[in-house]
This record gives structure tokens, sequence and C-alpha cells, in this order.
């Protein structure tokens, strides 16, 4: 597990460097830290690498940062990198408020010892499911993305010029999305043996749901009474207050 510190104050990386080194002598996961000292090598760093499973973040990474340039790097992350962020500083205050919202993947946390072994322990979590080497560019989707190009889109993609040359305005690039995520799917089904994987009920929807509509096949709550539903009517025929269920 290969993970990034960005933090200005070497006595800081020196405490969790010896936090890492006493986790990996109890952990089958090994730790690899990669280190770096100012905002710029933090930056570039995120840039030319995409291998990381997680990243430390200080906030403010210069002698004289007021405004806590750490911000930077963790928004450079969320918009184009996808791996677990945690924020340890002593100025949670810089943290700006696009970021105030945590969930598993992103936490902002106080200084202390005690947080680095917290944190360790939440990396060794996230990565024990495969969510980073699934998700990032050297990752299977990645790799059946190479097979679809090569092998598959040759064969339709004639098709798909044709159907924009009669008609200019055809959105073919939201359907050539779909006709890729199809086949990515149909190889992730298929076992080596190639027979189908056995699939888990966590596969069958979506939670929070990205539709803000109900669909035919959507499970519902009813908020009054917490009771669970499924909806069978077809899409068209649906008139529900929607205000009433999530879904």
């Amino acid at each position: 597990m290969k993970l990034l510190l960005v933090d200005d104050d070497i006595k800081q990386n020196k405490i969790l460097q010896d936090a890492v080194d006493i986790f990996n002598l109890k952990s089958p996961i090994q730790v690899e830290l990669d280190i770096a000292t100012n905002y710029s090598d933090g930056l570039l760093k995120i840039q030319t690498s995409n291998t990381y499973d997680g990243a430390i973040i200080d906030l403010r990474l210069e002698n004289n940062d007021k405004v806590g340039l750490g911000n930077n790097i963790i928004k450079e992350i969320l918009n184009n990198l996808r791996f677990p962020v945690r924020v340890i500083t002593t100025h949670k205050g810089d943290l700006d408020p696009e970021l105030q919202t945590e969930n598993i993947l992103f936490k902002c946390r106080g200084r202390g010892e005690e947080e680095y072994h917290a944190v360790l322990n939440e990396f060794c979590k996230i990565y024990s499911t495969g969510i980073t080497s699934i998700l990032n560019n050297q990752g299977q989707i990645q790799s059946n993305i190479t097979k679809v190009f090569w092998k598959h889109i040759s064969e339709v993609l004639p098709e798909f010029i044709t159907q924009k040359e009669k008609v200019p305005a055809w959105d073919g690039e939201r359907v050539l999305l779909r006709y890729i995520s199809s086949h990515i799917l149909e190889y992730l089904e298929i076992s080596i043996d190639n027979n189908l994987e056995p699939v888990h009920n966590i596969e069958f929807y979506i939670k929070p749901p990205v539709k803000e509509k109900i669909f035919t096949g959507d499970i519902i709550k009813f908020k009054d009474t917490n009771n669970f539903g499924i909806v069978l009517t077809p899409a068209c025929d649906l008139a529900t207050d929607v205000n009433s269920v999530s879904s």
C-alpha cells in the first residue's frame, strides 16, 4: 500500500514514518510512504503518479502559508484522482468550505500521534477492498477499456460515423459511453475460465441513487413508515409524490 504524505513539518514526518514502521511490523499489508515536504513537490507528485492508495495532507505547506495551500492539492486529488485522503493539521479552520463534507474517503483530523495510527488502519481497511487498485489508471477497469478500444470499437465505429454524418446533432458520445460501459461490465462478469462470475446482492442496486426520479425496478423507502417496496409499474405510468419516499 503506497501512501503520499504532504507536510513541511519534518518532525511530524518522522513521527508518521515511525508509525508506519511499527504498523509494518504487525500488519500483513505493508505501507510504503512517499513524502513531499512542500507545496510544489506535493502537487508534482500527484500530477505525475497514479499509483497511490491514500494521501495524508497538511493544510499549511510553506513557512508563510496563511491560506492553506494544502486545499489546492486536496482539490486536485478529489477532481482528478481516485484514492482516500486524510487531512491532518493544527489549522482545521483553514479547510476550504467546499471540502467540509466528510465520508469514509475524506476526513479532516487534528494533529496527534494517535491520529496517524488510526489513519493507517483506516487506509488499510479501504485498501483491502481492492478499490484503489481497481480504479487507478493501471487497474482492471483501465485494462478492460483498452480491450474494448482495440477489440470491439473497430467493429462498430463505422456505424457511429455513418449515423453522425446523417444526423450531425446526434449525441453519439453518450451512446458510445453506454456501449463501452456495457462491454466493460460484460468483461467483469466473465471469470478467468470463461464462466459467469458469482455475484453479490450488493452489486444490484446503486446507493445513494444517481437518478433523481423514480424508475421501474427501483427500491424505495417510505419515510413515514420506514417500509421498503420495489417499483413494478412502468416509468411512464408513475404518478407519485417523490417527497414521501427515498430511493
